[in-house]
């Protein structure tokens, strides 16, 4: 049996693009300060995009927790295009 709780560490790379915004994504590490890729002077809506496989081994009553710690700033979550919490 696999140890529980199943842990992925997604601290990077990921990338990160301005919504509404044709800049081109940077890849940055998380956690970083996303002023520093998109300017101090920065003021809008960024996306951080990371793709990541599930656990192995997980059976059928188990379940996978996605943790986001240390957010400065508002902030939308989802996953697979499902919204799952928002930080004020």
């Amino acid at each position: 049996m696999a140890p529980y709780p199943h842990v992925i560490r997604l601290r990077g790379p990921w990338e990160l693009a301005p919504v509404g915004s044709s800049a081109p994504a940077r890849r940055v590490d998380v956690p970083s300060d996303w002023k520093l890729a998109l300017g101090a002077d920065f003021a809008g809506k960024a996306r951080y995009t990371r793709y990541f496989n599930r656990p192995t081994g997980l059976e059928a009553h188990e379940r996978v927790w996605l943790c986001c710690e240390g957010a400065r700033e508002r902030g939308e979550i989802s996953l697979n295009g499902q919204s799952l919490a928002s930080i004020t």
